[in-house]
C-alpha cells in the first residue's frame, strides 16, 4: 500500500513539474520594441508604435521560428497604419489591416522575436481599444496565429497562442518567467 501511494505521489510531483517548468509559446502585441508593455495611453495626435513579436517559450517552438501567419485585429484604420518589416525579415507580405506573413531566411532563437511594427496616428480620440494577434483570415487554414519551426526542410507550422495589448483603457499583465523545478519542490517542504 505503501510503496503504491509513493508512486502516485512521484507520479503527481513530476506531471507538476513538467506542467509548472513549461512555458508555451506565442505571439503578442506589445507598445515596447522589448516585449514586456501591453498597454497603453496614446493622447490624441500623437505617434505610436505597436510592436508584434514572437515569444519564445520552452515548447517545441522555443528553439527558434522561421516564420509566422497571422492578423492583427482592432487596428482603426483612421490611424494611418504603416507597417515597418523587422529588418532581418527575407520577407514580410501583407499590411497592418491584412493578413501577415513573415519570413526569415535563417532560425531566429533569441526571444522575442521582432515580426513586424506598425507606427500609427492617434486619430480621432479613442476610448479603450483591445488590440490582438488572431488567426489568419482564411479559416479553413488555422484557428490561431501560427509560426513556422526551424526544421529545415519542412518549416512546420505550429499554431501558438495569440496575445493581446490595451490601448487607452487600462492595464494588462505580460507573463516573463517560468516556474522553476526548485520552487514546485518548495511547495512540498
Amino acid at each position: 500500500m505503501m510503496s503504491r501511494l509513493r508512486r502516485m505521489t512521484t507520479v503527481l510531483l513530476l506531471t507538476l513539474a513538467s506542467n509548472a517548468a513549461a512555458s508555451p509559446s506565442s505571439i503578442g502585441v506589445f507598445f515596447d520594441a522589448n516585449a514586456t508593455d501591453c498597454d497603453a495611453s496614446v493622447p490624441y495626435g500623437s505617434e505610436f508604435h505597436i510592436y508584434v513579436a514572437a515569444i519564445l517559450g520552452t515548447d517545441i517552438v522555443g528553439g527558434g521560428i522561421t516564420g509566422a501567419r497571422l492578423s492583427l485585429r482592432g487596428i482603426d484604420p483612421a490611424w494611418y497604419p504603416t507597417m515597418i518589416a523587422n529588418p532581418a525579415a527575407s520577407v514580410t507580405v501583407g499590411g497592418p489591416l491584412d493578413e501577415i506573413h513573415v519570413g526569415f531566411s535563417t532560425c531566429q532563437s533569441a526571444s522575442p522575436v521582432l515580426l513586424f511594427t506598425v507606427r500609427c496616428v492617434m486619430m480621432p480620440p479613442l476610448g479603450p481599444r483591445l488590440l490582438r494577434a488572431a488567426r489568419p483570415f482564411d479559416p479553413h487554414w488555422s484557428l490561431a496565429p501560427m509560426v513556422s519551426i526551424c526544421d529545415p526542410p519542412i518549416f512546420t507550422y505550429i499554431q501558438v497562442p495569440g496575445g493581446e495589448a490595451i490601448l487607452n483603457g487600462g492595464n494588462c499583465t505580460v507573463g516573463v518567467e517560468s516556474t522553476t523545478w526548485s520552487s514546485v519542490k518548495s511547495m512540498f517542504r
